[in-house]
């Protein structure tokens, strides 16, 4: 699976005129996931990547859902902001 990721890495950075940084199957999964989830897929087709991708959906979940926490920490900071309103 490396070296399919990697051919197909390399001829991508070729056609954009560009040498590109390596890219491993762990990081394609990586950025796979984060994609779906970040554009509003549904709780069944991020289960499903989840289960195709060989996770357990709570370790996904925990791991690949940046979304969900940065809305928190949005939501943290904005609480408390208005605390230390004058």
């Amino acid at each position: 699976m490396t070296k399919i990721i990697h051919t197909a890495w390399s001829m991508y950075g070729r056609e954009i005129g560009e040498e590109l940084p390596a890219l491993c199957g762990r990081d394609a999964r990586k950025v796979a996931i984060t994609t779906v989830r970040e554009g509003g897929a549904s709780r069944q087709q991020q289960e499903d990547m989840a289960r195709q991708m060989g996770h357990n959906v709570t370790t996904a979940d925990r791991y690949y859902d940046k979304s969900k926490r940065q809305a928190g920490r949005q939501k943290v900071m904005e609480d408390l902001n208005k605390l230390y309103e004058v």
